[in-house]
């Protein structure tokens, strides 16, 4: 599937990744402006067309968990094959973005001339957040595929309780289910000290703050985001929230990421490629 607005075309082949690229575009300006068409690769784990490397400057976008912060190995880094798929998008693409700092030590192995390649980073969030969405429900919402893990500590919240959403909902019908809820759920996957943020970008599109389990180190708890135990007032909510947005929207907006890299990388793909002739 691809989407355009503007200077921009987003590729995607999932509908959970279809839904994060609509919101790629929605959060970029009016207007925007690049001075090159740009294509967006979302989930490098699945194939695109080689076509679509050769006839755009390309990005792809690396969404997978590798490592935490403490450089404990995750699921994405035992997907079979995952060296030769992070190999394959170096090549072809013109840049790639991990929205994982934590993720670096992954790509050590790579020869030099690829790694300048590489971008690390959350870069996808909106020019400006969602305003904050007052809650009518006393209940949270948890959004994404359960496991073993989530199940047992979702029932282990406060009796308040929470909604559950998995899988089914996008788009708009996605964002009027959670409308009514205190925030969004954020429960790892596995364990760790990382952070999805693909789920912080539905927040801030949502107006709604986020309760989480520990967060990679530019957030802190209490400030950017609540505990899973946490019961804040609505006063509390709206500071959270804002907190969380301005961070996001200030150091990892999606527009200056491509007007920064864009133009500045546009002749590197050549002058590797001549660093191979013999």
């Amino acid at each position: 599937m691809s989407q355009t607005r503007g200077p921009v075309t987003v590729f995607s082949r999932h509908v959970v990744l279809n839904d994060f690229a609509a919101a790629l575009l929605a959060g970029l300006p009016d207007n925007f402006e690049l001075a090159r068409p740009v294509a967006v690769i979302c989930g490098i784990h699945n194939n695109f067309p080689r076509a679509v490397y050769k006839t755009h400057f390309t990005i792809a976008i690396q969404t997978e968990q590798l490592l935490d912060e403490n450089a404990k190995a995750l699921w994405g880094l035992r997907r079979p094959r995952i060296r030769k798929t992070l190999l394959k998008h170096l090549w072809h693409a013109d840049l790639l973005l991990d929205l994982s700092p934590s993720n670096r030590a992954a790509y050590r192995w790579f020869p030099r001339f690829l790694q300048r390649r590489l971008r690390f980073g959350p870069h996808i969030f909106p020019q400006r957040a969602a305003d904050y969405v007052p809650a009518s429900s006393s209940r949270a919402v948890f959004i994404g595929e359960l496991n073993a893990r989530r199940t047992r500590l979702l029932e282990g919240l406060s009796t308040e309780g929470v909604d559950v959403v998995s899988g089914g909902l996008y788009g708009p019908a996605l964002y009027s289910a959670i409308e009514a809820n205190t925030g969004i759920v954020n429960i790892h996957n596995e364990a760790g000290v990382y952070t999805e943020y693909p789920r912080l970008l539905l927040a801030v599109n949502a107006g709604k703050p986020v309760f989480s389990e520990p967060l990679s180190k530019e957030f802190l708890p209490g400030q950017h985001y609540f505990g899973l135990q946490a019961s804040p007032s609505q006063t509390e909510l709206a500071r959270v929230y804002r907190n969380m947005a301005d961070l996001l929207t200030r150091e990892y907006c999606f527009a200056q990421f491509l007007h920064r890299n864009v133009d500045s990388s546009s002749q590197q793909r050549t002058s590797d490629r001549q660093m191979l002739r013999p």
